[in-house]
């Protein structure tokens, strides 16, 4: 069995002189990552942090950047020129969008918000601004399990429609938690 490394660059990304890791994926398929989650379909907080190096204005439509499962499952994919957080559930699917178009060098937070009634939301935050809300989705039967047991980074778990971007943080929390809690867990 063979183990793919992603490729890791460093960079002073923030110019303060001090030179952070960023995990970097890029087009190629060689460079998608996956976790294990196996947090069932529940109230949860999804917390992703990166440096958008195109903004999402730029960003080719269907590019994915992360995947919980498949149908049933979450993911966080460019539409409309805005990412928009989707939660499937096996037969129909809902979904909330960022409010704002994010530009190249941006440092984005997402804060994706599952509730105990399958309603989903996207809260994004640029530069350490405060987070600007997308509209909560409607309602949507949680599933009994996901589709699979992993999230896979920087592209869907069919492998397809990768983004682009440089990874800083990523946390699955169970209930829904504030941007400052996620923040104090992270580094």
């Amino acid at each position: 069995m063979a183990v793919q490394v992603p490729r890791v660059t460093w960079q002073d990304s923030d110019g303060d002189g001090v030179r952070e890791p960023h995990l970097m994926i890029t087009e190629a398929a060689v460079d998608i990552i996956h976790f294990p989650v196996f947090l069932p379909p529940q109230s949860l907080t999804i917390y992703h942090r990166f440096y958008d190096p195109v903004g999402s204005g730029s960003a080719p439509a269907g590019a994915t950047l992360f995947q919980l499962g498949a149908d049933p499952g979450i993911a966080v994919w460019m539409a409309s020129g805005k990412w928009q957080a989707f939660h499937y559930n096996g037969s129909s699917s809902v979904s909330s969008a960022a409010t704002v178009v994010t530009t190249a060098t941006d440092l984005v937070e997402h804060r994706i918000t599952l509730a105990a009634n399958g309603s989903i939301q996207l809260h994004q935050s640029i530069d350490g601004a405060t987070e600007a809300s997308g509209a909560a989705s409607g309602a949507l039967a949680l599933a009994a399990a996901w589709s699979a047991s992993k999230l896979q980074l920087g592209a869907s778990t069919a492998g397809a429609s990768h983004s682009s971007v440089l990874h800083r943080a990523l946390l699955v929390a169970r209930g829904t938690r504030s941007r400052d809690e996620c923040r104090e867990w992270l580094p």
